[in-house]
Parts: structure tokens; sequence; C-alpha cells
């Protein structure tokens, strides 16, 4: 795969397999890491490149060796591992909605179906 010498250009480049993903984040973390050290002021080259991509890149592995661990201990029970930490996170979300709609306080205007209630629209009109 042809990688252009430009950064900014290859972030448009898009990868659909997994280690091809890995690899050219790889490729970036190497080419922005070069840039910056070509600039040598680290303010003015794209440093928020390697801020984004080296933590995603570690997760990537850290994430593998904690799989490839659970499984040799687990086996095919190892899946059960992310469901629950999916699930955890779907209950989650799903409580605090229901936190937020029914047990906040929410002004007045939100349920109203009638778009003259709405303070900044009442304003709107009355300056015309």
């Amino acid at each position: 795969m042809f990688r252009p010498a430009d950064s900014s250009v290859s972030a448009s480049v898009s990868v659909n397999s997994a280690s091809a993903g890995c690899t050219s984040t790889l490729v970036d973390i190497g080419l922005t890491f070069g840039q910056c050290l070509r600039a040598r002021e680290w303010h003015n080259a794209n440093t928020w490149k390697l801020k984004v991509h080296v933590p995603m890149y570690i997760a990537f592995w850290l994430g593998a060796l904690l799989g490839a661990w659970i499984y040799s201990m687990h086996l095919h029970h190892a899946l059960f591992v992310p469901c629950i930490f999916i699930g955890c996170c779907a209950l989650t979300t799903f409580a605090y909605v229901l936190y937020v709609r029914f047990y906040q306080r929410q002004p007045e205007y939100l349920g109203s179906a009638d778009y003259e209630d709405i303070p900044l629209i009442k304003q709107a009109n009355k300056k015309t």
C-alpha cells in the first residue's frame, strides 16, 4: 500500500483490516514523530496525532494481551468478560437516561408541543 510522506494526507486513507489498521497507526506514529524531530519545535508540529495514535496503539496491544491471558484460563468462556463489560455500560447508560428524563426537573417548555410556548420564540415573535 502506498503511503504518502505527508501524514495529513495519510490520515484520509481508510483501512478495513485490523492488522493493516494497526500497521497504518504505527506508520502514522513514525511519520508524525519524524516530522516533530525534523521541525525541532514540538509546539509547531502535529503533536495531537501522537496524543491520539500512541494511546490507541497501546490500548490495542493491552487488549490483545489481556484477551489472550483470559482465554488461556477460561477458553471460550473468556468471551463473557467483554459481554459483561458492555452489558454494564449499556445498563448504566439506560439508568442515566431514565434518571435524566424522569427525575431531574425539566423546564416547562421541553415537553411542549406548541412552539409558541418556548421563551426564545416568544421574544422573536414580539419583535416582529
